[in-house]
């Protein structure tokens, strides 16, 4: 029931202007709380379809710089269950069920000790208890109201963290939906298609982080932690996309631009300007 503890807490959230963090708890089904319905779609379903919903992404980082913000609800000890890719040895029935692509990822994370190093530190410091967390803020967890606001769902990982894990799923997950919508054609070399579609990522991080520091304008984790974050975020979208698919493009991307922020963080600083 912990879950919808932390799901009736959020929904009485509101962000500096008012807006709701959370739908409202309307019941709980199989001890999974029930979320009031909202009508719009998912915000990874509007970043694919819309030309850069600028104003959407600011809204989803300043609603969880809001959660960050908060006092925690009471009870509230756990930590919150960030995604990570597999450091880790994996059993043998695992790795059987994995697709190829998978395996090469695994093969790579694993045959990399100073990037499988970096990984872990990454993981630790995000286990750090700085403020209650979302746990899973990719954008599939944004739904969108008609006011066009996102609101977070799916509050099961929720709990104590460091607030970088929540903002590079986020931006984590902005890659990976633009890559996924940016359209190759004959007239477009796949170069020019990636290329527009880090571009548009940047701008896109760029909005999250505006609207995340609406609330007091300072970042809450330790400097070049949020770049390492995302580059440990990106490799989780590169594994878990290699699950239905084969070693394409942008499965490629995700894990050559996580592979170089987890080894570089500083390189952060090229798309977060202010730093």
């Amino acid at each position: 029931m912990r879950e919808v503890a932390v799901a009736g807490w959020a929904a009485s959230l509101r962000t500096g202007g008012g807006c709701e963090v959370s739908p409202q708890v309307v019941g709980v089904r199989s001890g999974r709380p029930f979320l009031m319905h909202i009508p719009g779609p998912r915000l990874d379903a509007r970043i694919r379809t819309s030309e850069q919903p600028s104003k959407l992404i600011k809204a989803a980082g300043l609603a969880l710089a809001t959660v960050h913000d908060a006092t925690p609800p009471a009870g509230l000890h756990d930590e919150a269950t960030f995604e990570h890719p597999p450091w880790d040895p994996v059993t043998l029935e695992t790795h059987l069920g994995l697709s190829a692509a998978q395996r090469k990822i695994l093969a790579a994370l694993h045959g990399d000790r100073d990037l499988r190093s970096r990984g872990r530190l990454v993981r630790d410091r995000l286990r750090e208890h700085v403020s209650p967390c979302h746990g899973d803020a990719r954008t599939a967890n944004f739904c969108v109201r008609d006011s066009s606001l996102p609101v977070l769902i799916d509050w099961e990982a929720a709990g104590w963290g460091s607030p970088a894990g929540d903002m590079a799923a986020l931006c984590g997950a902005l890659l990976a939906d633009l890559l996924v919508s940016t359209a190759t054609s004959d007239a477009v070399t796949p170069r020019a298609s990636l290329a527009a579609a880090v571009e548009r990522w940047t701008t896109a991080v760029r909005a999250a982080l505006d609207g995340y520091r609406q609330v007091d304008g300072d970042d809450p984790w330790a400097d070049d932690l949020l770049g390492a974050a995302v580059g440990s975020a990106l490799l989780v979208r590169a594994f878990v996309r290699a699950a239905y698919t084969t070693y394409d493009r942008p499965v490629a991307c995700l894990y050559e631009v996580g592979a170089s922020l987890l080894r570089a963080p500083e390189r952060w600083k090229t798309i977060d300007v202010r730093k």
